[in-house]
Formats: structure tokens, sequence, C-alpha cells
């Protein structure tokens, strides 16, 4: 609501595992590349698809870390299809007309871990987490 503040979604677009970020009522881009390089650590992402914004100009720094990063081409939202659809399921809880900039931290984390734990169609009726949890169980050998 009024562009006063302002959220970070990440989406694996295997496990549709999110992450989600409350950046407060700053978009600078040093935060906002911070934030998104802690949480890309997390996920072990190859590569990852932003919007054409300006907080994503130090997109640099993230290259730097061995993670490859493309943007969308202007107006080509189905280039980024799976964080749109996330979007709107996050819309569910905060809807449109509702600001970002009062949100707390729990609440965030309320939504992220109802996202993460739904069964989804796509996923054979599994949860992202269950997907997730798969790609990162190593077996162990004797």
């Amino acid at each position: 609501k009024n562009h006063k503040g302002a959220i970070l979604t990440l989406v694996d677009r295997k496990s549709l595992y999110v992450h989600i970020v409350h950046l407060g009522a700053t978009r600078q881009s040093k935060h906002t590349i911070s934030q998104c390089i802690e949480r890309l650590k997390l996920s072990h992402a190859y590569s990852v698809t932003f919007d054409n914004g300006k907080e994503f100009s130090e997109h640099e720094r993230i290259t730097d870390r061995g993670i490859a990063t493309y943007f969308a081409d202007p107006y080509k939202s189905i280039q980024r299809a799976r964080n749109e659809n996330t979007n709107g399921l996050i819309r569910q809880f905060l809807p449109k007309s509702s600001s970002f900039e009062h949100v707390t931290v729990a609440q965030i984390r309320e939504i992220e871990d109802n996202l993460n734990n739904r069964p989804r169609k796509s996923l054979g009726w599994c949860t992202p987490s269950e997907i997730m949890a798969g790609y990162l169980t190593v077996a162990l050998a004797s």
C-alpha cells in the first residue's frame, strides 16, 4: 500500500520452496542483495532470476559468490512465473490493500511455514518442505 515496506520472495523452481524476507521500508540494493545472499546460501542455488527493479542493481555481489544472475525481460512476468504465482499465494495472507510496513517477522515466518508445508498438486501432493528435504538428504555408506 502506497509502496511502503517491501518483501523479498525467493522460490526454488523445482521444489517450490519459498524464502520470504521482510525488507522493512527500505528497498536499497545493498540491503536487498545482502538478504538475498543469506537466503540463497540456505538453498544451495545455482542461479536466480530477478525482475528489473533498481533494488537488484548490485547483483554482481551474488555472481561473485558463484550464483548466476539473470533478469527477466521488461513486462515478461511469464519468465518468472513461479515467483509471480507465489506472490499471489502470499497475497492470501497480505491482501493488496495492506501495507508491508508493519508486518512482523513472526507473521512472515508463519506465512513461509504455511506455504512450505502446503501440499501442491504439481508436486504430487507433497509439500515443498518434503521435496527440499529430499534434495538435502545424503545417503551414507559404510
